[in-house]
């Protein structure tokens, strides 16, 4: 069971890279064909990695390890990924170093706008749900 979540997990690693290669918005390359190309191939990309969450994927590292699928959406400007793993409950409170996942989305320059206020929403959502679990 083990080498089953790690397999499927670094699935998930391998194709949010290869998400990151896809860039269906490439603004010197105009061909519209190749542009609806890279779309469906992204689309198909996100479709694999819903399907793999859906069927149980962690999303936490299995063992030891450093990587995170949140961090590695982040920093490669997945923000459809980013979405699917928020969705399925990724971890929001690691650090990585001195700061925060959310911190991090929010200073560095690899992460956009959108992808740090879908963390921080995220992160808002989960303190709302936790504050009800306590006042009830």
């Amino acid at each position: 069971e083990w080498t089953k979540s790690c397999k499927s997990y670094y699935e998930i690693l391998y194709k949010i890279c290869t998400a990151c290669k896809t860039d269906p918005f490439d603004i010197e390359e105009l061909d519209i064909t190749s542009d609806i190309k890279a779309q469906q191939e992204l689309f198909g990309i996100v479709k694999d990695i819903s399907s793999l969450l859906s069927q149980g994927t962690p999303v936490y590292p299995p063992g030891t390890l450093e990587s995170e699928l949140v961090l590695i959406s982040v920093n490669n400007h997945s923000p459809r990924v980013l979405e699917l793993i928020l969705a399925a409950g990724a971890p929001l409170l690691k650090t990585e170093g001195r700061y925060s996942i959310l911190e991090m989305a929010w200073m560095t320059t690899t992460s956009t706008t959108k992808e740090a206020v879908m963390i921080t929403r995220q992160m808002e959502m989960n303190l709302y749900y936790e504050l009800k679990q306590i006042v009830n």
